[in-house]
Parts: C-alpha cells; structure tokens; sequence
C-alpha cells in the first residue's frame, strides 16, 4: 500500500474516533454549561442550565462526517483489491473529504448568525473538532500524494519511457 493510502486510511480513522470526542464547549458568562461531541450534535442532546434544561435539536447532517471517512476507508479497501482504479480512489477520496470539510464550514457559519441576546453564550472548539479538521485535511494530503504517485509510476509500468 502506497504511502498517501497509508495516511489516507489512517486520518479516516482519527477522523472516526474524533466524531466521538468533545467537539464544543459551550459557555454562558464565560462559565462552562455542557460539553459536546460530534454524536450529541448529530443526534442531539440536552444541555442541564442548573435551572432547567434545553434541547439541542438533532442536526442529521453532521453524520456526513463520519459517513465521509467510511467511504475513504472503503475506497482504499477497493482499490487494495483492485476492484477500483487508484485514480478514481484519490478523486473519491478527495471529493468526501472535501464534503465533509464544507458540511463543517456550513455549519460554523450557519452559527456565526447569532442574535444579539445570546451574546453572553459562547462556543469554543475542543480537540475532537480540531481532531476532524486536521483528519480531512490529511485524508485529502494522502489522496494528493497516492495520485501523483501512481501517475509517476504509470509510465514506467506500461513500458513506456
């Protein structure tokens, strides 16, 4: 298996694993309320305000992130079988990657349309999101690298110089 697959398969796994790690933390008045991954986004949770709870509504979109790195990982699994053409599986890893990359840019900007009385609540970023980015962007760097090598090599393997 080729270096860029080797990532590729390898950021799609921390890109599953970070789904289930706190992706943000919310705040009101700068004190902590409720700490949540990227499931309780997706499925949605309920929040505990010390004097009640709120609903946090599912938000179904966000599963194309996982559903993105599965479809990396069955990609490569294709292409190491030889039922799927390496440059198919770059141009496939790319495009779900990508997608999962602007299904969580939707929503960050989707979000940045506050109101002005929730000003005293605030979202920061936890490790499991910065974990999904960084894992996008991997698999899209491996799928890069997995392309070019197989272009390089083609030439040679078909005899040609």
């Amino acid at each position: 298996m080729s270096k860029g697959k080797i990532l590729s398969t390898s950021a799609a796994f921390v890109v599953l694993i970070c789904f289930f790690l706190p992706w943000i933390t919310v705040s009101c008045s700068e004190q902590e309320i409720a700490t949540m991954s990227g499931l309780d986004l997706a499925v949605g949770t309920d929040i505990d305000l010390g004097v009640g709870k709120e609903e946090v509504e599912p938000d179904l979109i966000i599963f194309i992130v996982p559903l993105a790195a599965l479809v990396v990982m069955g990609l490569v699994l294709l292409s190491a079988v030889d039922l799927f053409p390496g440059s198919l599986t770059a141009a496939g890893q790319v495009a779900a990657a990508s997608i999962g990359l602007l299904v969580l840019a939707y929503k960050w900007l989707d979000s940045r349309g506050g109101t002005p009385e929730s000003d005293l609540v605030s979202f920061s970023p936890e490790i499991g999101l910065w974990g999904v980015v960084v894992g996008l962007i991997a698999i899209i760097v491996g799928a890069t690298i997995s392309r070019l090598a197989s272009s390089q090599s083609t030439p040679a393997d078909s005899g040609e110089t």
